[in-house]
């Protein structure tokens, strides 16, 4: 028992290495949340970014092909005189 405890105090540094240990994870803690939150906002980023091309694609498809959503109705104006 006594060189159980020899060894983990003497050759272990058994308190000094758990409070070196104890500072590391909570760096690396503080770290992860830090770029979980940078990650979270390029998440929103790219989701504005992809909004916004998915209307320009919408606009483009209804302009150059006609098409409409479900339950809308296209009417179309011309400006030719009736004979």
């Amino acid at each position: 028992m006594v060189s159980l405890i020899r060894q983990n105090f003497i050759s272990n540094n058994f308190p000094f290495d758990i409070y070196s240990k104890q500072s590391t994870l909570d760096q690396q803690i503080s770290q992860n949340q830090q770029l979980s939150l940078e990650n979270q906002q390029l998440r929103l980023e790219l989701a504005a970014k992809s909004d916004q091309k998915l209307e320009i694609l919408e606009s483009i498809a209804r302009q150059k092909f006609g098409l409409i959503k479900p339950g809308e109705q296209y009417y179309q104006i011309s400006t030719s005189t009736p004979e």
